[in-house]
């Protein structure tokens, strides 16, 4: 029997001291060299600092110059280590963005690598850290707020969290009135088979005590099959929704909004509901201007009052354009915002149904 046994080797590092740093109450900047800079770190040895920060404090590291000596082992190459006491460390490489925002004390440390015999040919290891500690009172919410939003190592003032991955988020003194939460949710059904008369409900379930946040806003993304039509029902009665454990003590806005250049009458393509009339406000900004064409209409023919299909203008009420009947429907170019109103007449035959599109330009040529 032939026994194989792997080589191993031990590189004791010597620690050459453990300086403690303690922080005043007020935000200061101090610059942090290796030893013997710049004269080079010495070979296997290591170099700790300990940092006392007070409350509310953080601390933001830069590093404003450095030079990697050349190591036995290629593997050995310098690093800094952070290390928070209740926290994982940290390991960042010198040429790496250092922590920023952080709070609390915490250690850093150097160890230099078992470098070749030392000549004025060759570079040693030299470091220069640069070590800020400020009273964090910025907050785009509230301004006076010390709220601190962090994205793994990153601050961050807005964190976009995606279904199905894993985020790591940190809070510090922050509120629920700190930060703000909004809700995007996309559904989708291509296929007319599969969406005809299907409900999807519309609903949030995450548990927001393991998201921090006020609630916001909420949207949803419908995207169906092509001329398809969506219709919005409450079983409760009215389109108002509360999550759970919270009732709606104020007013509420429901938007609803395409996200193409198509507008479609209400069931399209079927028809409107006799007697019934269905308006759109369209916003334009003063340095545009917009086409508005009529690509497929259909008209019955009514018992009584006849169809209508009018354009209005917001500021002056002053009636753009408004059809006759049975006369030809023109495209027309709108430059100012406006509502567009089509009203449905009792129909012995045929349905009223309309399809356009707004297409935004800019007035300058």
């Amino acid at each position: 029997m032939i026994k194989t046994f792997k080589k191993l080797t031990v590189i004791l590092y010597r620690t050459l001291a453990n300086i403690i740093v303690n922080f005043n109450e007020k935000s200061s900047t101090l610059d942090l060299f290796s030893p013997k800079h710049p004269y080079g770190f010495p070979s296997k040895t290591e170099m700790l600092w300990s940092f006392n920060v007070p409350p509310s404090y953080y601390t933001s590291l830069s590093l404003l110059s450095y030079t990697l000596p050349t190591c036995l082992n290629p593997y050995e190459i310098p690093a800094i280590v952070y290390t928070w006491s209740e926290k994982r460390s940290l390991i960042t490489a010198l040429h790496d963005s250092q922590p920023s925002m952080e709070p609390g004390n915490f250690n850093l440390s150097i160890r230099n690598c078992e470098i070749f015999q030392q000549n004025t040919s060759q570079k040693c290891l030299m470091v220069h850290i640069q070590i800020s500690i400020i009273k964090h009172q910025k907050c785009i919410k509230h301004p006076k707020s010390a709220c601190v939003l962090k994205s793994g190592w990153l601050t961050m003032d807005t964190v976009t969290i995606t279904s199905g991955s894993h985020f790591d988020l940190y809070f510090f003194a922050c509120t629920m009135k700190d930060l703000e939460l909004t809700v995007i949710q996309t559904i989708e059904c291509k296929s007319w088979q599969k969406c005809t008369n299907t409900p999807f409900p519309l609903n949030f379930s995450c548990d927001l005590t393991c998201i921090h946040g006020d609630l916001k806003t909420m949207t949803w993304h419908l995207h169906g099959p092509d001329s398809s039509s969506v219709e919005l029902v409450s079983p409760t009665g009215g389109l108002c929704y509360s999550l759970p454990g919270q009732k709606c003590n104020s007013n509420f806005l429901l938007d609803v909004s395409h996200d193409n250049l198509g507008i479609t009458t209400v069931a399209w393509p079927s028809g409107m509901t006799p007697s019934s009339t269905v308006s759109w406000i369209v916003t334009l900004d003063p340095q545009f201007k917009c086409k508005l064409e009529f690509k497929n209409i259909s008209r019955p023919k009514c018992k009584e009052v006849r169809t209508t299909i009018t354009v209005q203008s917001i500021r002056s009420q002053m009636m753009l354009y408004s059809t006759k009947e049975d006369g030809k429907i023109k495209d027309l170019e709108v430059s100012e915002s406006f509502s567009l109103n089509m009203t449905n007449c009792k129909s012995t035959t045929g349905d009223f149904r309309a399809m356009m599109q707004i297409t935004v330009q800019s007035k300058r040529p």
